[in-house]
């Protein structure tokens, strides 16, 4: 093929198919922690592999620039891009950005990297394979209730694979150049603290969209980290918490629009030795301060996260790994009574 075609290398052409058996085969070395015996995959082992193109003429050309326009579902740019329509009625879900919704307040949750049949397996009414789930109903329960109250999103799929990316497309939506050029590799940074300018969308975060349009906006643990007593173990934070003692920390932010919008009693949750029913508890305490104020006081953008289903594997001095989740699912249909009374009589919720 030679000077006639295009050679194209994808870093995650065939997705996460490298085992600890081929990392053992071709002279890599695994965490001491990882038992080479069994064949292992993760997420951050990814297949390469080499694309060999002919080079198009025109016509070619212009059929695939039309297959790849249909596949990416190109019209969706040309509808957001249309005006609101005056006097459109408010719905869930407006059809042109602009338009009058009948929510109010929305309440983003971040949690880790776990796919659906890691969670939702077990569901009978999804697509799922229940051999693969790790965190089901037993571990997960509020989890599973919200699915069964709401979405189960059995067929909704994701760009990012592991946090490094997956906070650039879960806060901006978007990912740069720097970021689809450094994935697996990551030579300056893992940025999923967003402590990276380069990673950064120049399109702006969710919240700067928020904000700059007049909303109100309150970040819970997102886009920082928690400064604290090193010192303490996993057992005595928890254990300090269980026996009603403050925990004491500070966050901080490189990003300087994030810094003013941050909650400072919400522990950044990038540290995971920090259990989550210590967040969770700040900001129960936040919405009850919310309650006593007139009218409706409470952000209509919070951006929560709530990180330790991540989990550490089998580190010592760290929970199991199917003790993190009754720490980080937190019962919230007991909380929709109060944080429906947080806003006014008609203020509507979407979590």
């Amino acid at each position: 093929m030679g000077a006639h075609a295009l050679f194209v290398a994808n870093l995650e052409g065939e997705g996460a198919r490298v085992s600890t058996t081929d990392l053992l085969q071709a002279g890599g070395a695994l965490e001491p922690l990882l038992h080479p015996a069994a064949p292992a995959f993760n997420s951050h082992h990814q297949r390469a592999t080499v694309s060999l193109i002919a080079l198009p003429n025109a016509a070619q050309l212009a059929r695939y620039t039309a297959r790849v326009c249909e596949l990416a579902f190109a019209f969706r740019k040309e509808l957001a891009q249309r005006l609101p329509r005056p006097g459109q009625p408010p719905v869930p879900l407006p059809e042109r950005i602009g338009e009058p919704s009948v929510f109010k307040h929305v309440l983003y949750i971040i949690k880790e990297n776990r796919t659906y049949d890691q969670v939702l397996g077990d569901l009978p009414q999804g697509r799922g394979d229940k051999s693969l789930c790790i965190f089901g109903d037993s571990v997960t329960p509020n989890q599973h209730q919200l699915a069964r109250d709401f979405l189960l999103l059995d067929n909704y799929y994701v760009s990012g694979k592991s946090s490094a990316e997956g906070h650039q497309w879960t806060d901006a939506g978007m990912v740069s150049d720097y970021v689809e050029k450094n994935v697996r590799a990551w030579f300056r940074s893992y940025p999923h603290v967003q402590e990276d300018a380069l990673v950064y969308s120049p399109t702006g975060f969710i919240w700067n969209h928020a904000a700059d349009h007049g909303h109100s906006v309150r970040i819970y643990g997102e886009a920082s980290k928690p400064h604290y007593d090193t010192q303490l173990s996993w057992t005595d934070i928890y254990n300090n918490y269980q026996a009603g003692k403050p925990f004491n920390f500070t966050n901080t932010s490189t990003i300087s629009r994030v810094r003013p919008l941050l909650s400072p009693n919400y522990p950044g949750s990038d540290e995971l030795r920090i259990t989550d029913q210590i967040r969770a508890a700040a900001f129960i305490k936040e919405l009850a301060t919310y309650e006593k104020q007139p009218g409706d006081a409470f952000p209509e953008l919070s951006v929560m996260a709530l990180s330790t289903d991540h989990t550490v594997g089998t580190r010592p001095g760290m929970p199991a790994r199917v003790l993190w989740w009754p720490t980080t699912t937190w019962p919230w249909a007991a909380y929709w009574p109060r944080l429906a009374r947080a806003g006014s009589g008609k203020t509507r919720w979407c979590l």
